[in-house]
């Protein structure tokens, strides 16, 4: 008989309770102070956590993440507040944008479901729609891609592993549109996930994510018919 064992992190509210009302620079949403625990798990069913990684404010309604740091740039006059997730909000856009186009183009055509994801980011954002669209011509003409490594490495600084892991999710969208994964794009996505201080092997993990959401569209649809 075969025992099946290992860790996996989860997020859990910590303790005193700590709310940011409507802070979240994504969706507007309340950030809640909360653990990254590492939990033992059995069969793949978390048993028990035994350790925290990190704490962070977490938004339960995008699934967004962020180092602590930021409730002292979110606790100022309203006017502060929203400059900052304002400009949080623009940050995350164009480095979607940038990655998502870097990812489109590395394995040398940019086929049209790629770029119906782009399209769907910048309906997105619409507020940033114009600056989307330079950032991915910019990219799409540029033939060192050192900025855009630049921009994450930026996004790694407020958000949390579990934040970048949501916004690596995102660029993935456009590395499975086509329905196929080139070695290249893989390669790339791998790199992405080291300069931004998270293991390779977590690869797996994002298209599984990414995978899961389809089918669960998938399943709703088809039950809506």
């Amino acid at each position: 008989m075969f025992i099946v064992f290992g860790a996996k992190s989860r997020i859990s509210k910590a303790r005193p309770v700590d709310i940011l009302q409507s802070a979240c620079p994504s969706c507007s949403g309340n950030l809640q102070l909360s653990n990254v625990n590492r939990w033992f798990t059995l069969y793949w069913i978390p048993i028990f956590p035994y350790s925290t990684l990190e704490s962070i404010y977490h938004c339960r309604n995008c699934k967004s993440s962020y180092r602590t740091s930021i409730k002292s740039a979110l606790i100022g006059s309203q006017m502060q507040k929203q400059q900052v997730q304002q400009d949080t909000r623009k940050m995350i856009a164009l480095t979607l944008a940038a990655c998502m186009t870097h990812m489109a183009k590395i394995d040398g055509q940019v086929d049209p479901s790629e770029e119906r994801e782009i399209v769907k980011l910048a309906n997105k954002f619409p507020q940033f729609k114009d600056e989307i669209y330079a950032v991915v011509h910019k990219v799409s003409e540029a033939q060192n891609t050192d900025a855009v490594y630049e921009m994450l490495r930026k996004a790694r600084t407020i958000l949390t592993a579990e934040g970048i892991m949501v916004v690596m999710a995102q660029i993935a969208k456009v590395l499975l549109a086509d329905g196929r994964i080139d070695p290249k794009e893989e390669q790339l996505m791998k790199e992405y996930l080291l300069i931004c201080g998270i293991p390779r092997n977590l690869y797996g993990d994002i298209i599984n994510r990414v995978n899961s959401k389809k089918l669960q569209r998938q399943e709703i649809g088809e039950y809506a018919r």
